[in-house]
């Protein structure tokens, strides 16, 4: 566990560095765009084939969970 949180932190370190968002809030999306397309994200992620290789089931409340956490940072 030490060494994914210090993987996790020095990725977070290099985003900072080069100026890249650490959310999608920070990106510039509003909380109310994502609570409003939030559907519609989710519908796109399911279909898209990359989930069919993810390590665990990513349908649902999952992924809407998930982009809260991204929007969050």
């Amino acid at each position: 566990m030490d060494a994914a949180d210090a993987f996790i932190g020095r990725i977070r370190s290099i985003q900072k560095e080069i100026g890249e968002p650490l959310s999608l809030r920070d990106a510039g999306i509003t909380e109310d765009r994502m609570m409003r397309e939030i559907e519609a994200l989710v519908r796109i992620a399911e279909k898209d084939p990359n989930m069919y290789t993810t390590p665990c089931e990513c349908k649902g409340k999952a992924l809407q969970d998930l982009f809260e956490v991204m929007w969050r940072g």
